[in-house]
């Protein structure tokens, strides 16, 4: 009978308690994860709008550079500041210019790449005009487009942002651009830090709720004792009682 109790007693105190910490368990891991996937697309936004405000940067500096030859008659400096810009690179060489005239002539490009070519009816993978989206942006003054490019020396198109500035009096788009994947890797090390800190968060409260727990079992375990303890002397008072050896002047406990 006693045995029973006391397992009734351990299950109904440690029961109420392991409910509440494995409820507790699951709802920080929850809410870790939303807020890991909150921030993984903040900083991807971020990342992004950061990078984009940078070719902006670069444009307006090639555009500095070259201004001695914006400020000469017609198209006389054109020639000279695309040979200029040629030359001009970002982000350890790999960042470039390129340059399209009205009709979507390539009429540079720092890869080397098509100079010369009309490109004003090529298409992405995904059936997007490429140059003419970008001679589009550049007259409205929007500057961006995004469409899929194959990096230099690869086949395999990957997605790109562009941004693109029309000089009314050459006829010109200068633009350049930055391929996505490639702040993948700064979207990684945020990812990998976040999962850190979760990680580390769950395994203080674990540790927390392992500490509550062997501090409410010392607390149960005592309990129950002294209570068994009282009931078993009850017990073996009635006993004695009922066998007719009982000291009723005894005080029970």
């Amino acid at each position: 009978m006693f045995r029973s109790l006391k397992a009734q007693i351990y299950m109904f105190a440690f029961a109420p308690f392991l409910l509440v910490a494995a409820v507790g368990v699951f709802m920080q891991i929850k809410t870790l994860d939303t807020i890991n996937q909150q921030v993984s697309k903040i900083s991807e936004d971020t990342i992004i709008e950061v990078e984009k405000r940078r070719l902006v940067t670069v444009i307006d500096s090639s555009l500095s550079i070259i201004k001695p030859y914006l400020d000469m008659p017609g198209k006389e400096g054109m020639e000279d500041a695309l040979a200029l810009l040629y030359n001009y690179r970002f982000d350890n060489d790999i960042g470039y210019l390129f340059a399209y005239d009205g009709e979507g002539n390539r009429i540079m490009s720092g890869s080397g790449v098509g100079v010369g070519g009309n490109f004003i009816d090529s298409k992405d993978k995904l059936g997007n005009f490429i140059v003419r989206n970008i001679l589009t942006a550049a007259k409205s003054g929007e500057g961006f487009t995004t469409y899929y490019f194959p990096k230099k020396g690869e086949t395999e198109p990957s997605a790109k942002y562009s941004y693109s500035l029309w000089i009314d009096k050459w006829n010109v788009a200068i633009a350049t651009g930055f391929f996505i994947d490639g702040t993948e890797d700064m979207l990684s090390n945020i990812d990998n830090s976040l999962k850190e800190a979760e990680q580390s968060s769950l395994t203080r409260n674990l540790l927390v709720i392992f500490g509550l727990a062997v501090f409410v079992a010392i607390v149960v375990f005592f309990s129950v004792r002294l209570m068994l303890t009282a009931l078993v002397s009850l017990r073996d008072a009635v006993e004695d009682l009922a066998d007719g050896e009982g000291d009723l002047t005894a005080t029970l406990p």
